[in-house]
C-alpha cells in the first residue's frame, strides 16, 4: 500500500483467500507473504501468529531452503499458505534482504500464486521484489496518501521493471473522505 491504514493488507488477505478458494478444486498452492516484519497484521487478522525464531537464520541466510519454508509454513482453512512473522529485527539486519527474497524464491517455487502484502515504509528489499513481480496493485485513500502514487519510488521501482513493459500498476482506492469531513 502505499500508506498506512489504507487496506492494502485487507485488499492482499481477501485476494489470497479467493485465489486459494477457486484454486482448491484444482490443487494448486497459494500464499500470502506478509512482508510487514514490524505488525505481522496478516497473520493476526487471520489468527495464524508465527512465532518462530529467525536467530538461527539471521546471519546465515543460505539456509533458507525448502525445509525452512516448510517449517515455518502456517496453512489457512482455505488451503493458502501464510508467511507472516512478527519479527521486526529482520529489517535491521545485515543479511535481512537476502533471507527475505530468498524466503520468496522457495514460496514461490512452491505455489501457484503468492500475494505479497508490501509495507508502505521502504525497507532493503522493496524495489527488488517489485521489480521481480508480473502484476501491482497499489492500494491507498485519495485523502493525502493518494499522491504517494507519484513519488520517486514508486515510479523508479515501476519504470526499472522488467514487468513495466507488459503491464501498468493498477490502484485501489479505498477511502474518499476523512472521518472530519463525514
Amino acid at each position: 500500500s502505499s500508506g498506512g491504514g489504507s487496506g492494502g493488507t485487507s485488499v492482499a488477505i481477501s485476494l489470497a483467500y479467493n485465489h486459494a478458494m477457486r484454486r482448491k478444486r484444482i490443487g494448486n498452492g497459494v500464499a500470502l507473504f506478509d512482508l510487514d516484519f514490524s505488525k505481522a497484521s496478516c497473520g493476526a487478522y487471520l489468527n495464524l501468529p508465527n512465532e518462530f525464531n529467525f536467530d538461527t537464520v539471521l546471519d546465515q541466510p543460505e539456509r533458507v531452503d525448502i525445509e525452512f519454508v516448510e517449517l515455518i509454513t502456517k496453512r489457512h482453512a482455505s488451503g493458502m499458505a501464510v508467511y507472516s512473522f512478527y519479527k521486526p529485527e529482520i529489517g535491521i539486519a545485515s543479511q535481512g534482504r537476502d533471507i527475505v527474497l530468498r524466503m520468496l524464491d522457495v514460496v514461490a517455487y512452491q505455489n501457484d500464486q503468492t500475494v505479497i502484502d508490501l509495507p508502505f515504509y521502504e525497507t532493503a528489499w522493496k524495489d527488488s521484489v517489485i521489480q521481480s513481480v508480473n502484476s501491482l496493485q497499489i492500494v491507498t485513500t485519495s485523502t493525502g496518501t493518494f499522491s504517494a502514487l507519484d513519488t520517486r519510488q514508486w515510479r523508479l521501482a515501476w519504470t526499472t521493471s522488467a514487468s513495466a513493459w507488459a503491464m501498468s500498476p493498477g490502484a485501489t482506492v479505498t477511502r474518499t473522505s476523512t472521518w472530519d469531513e463525514v
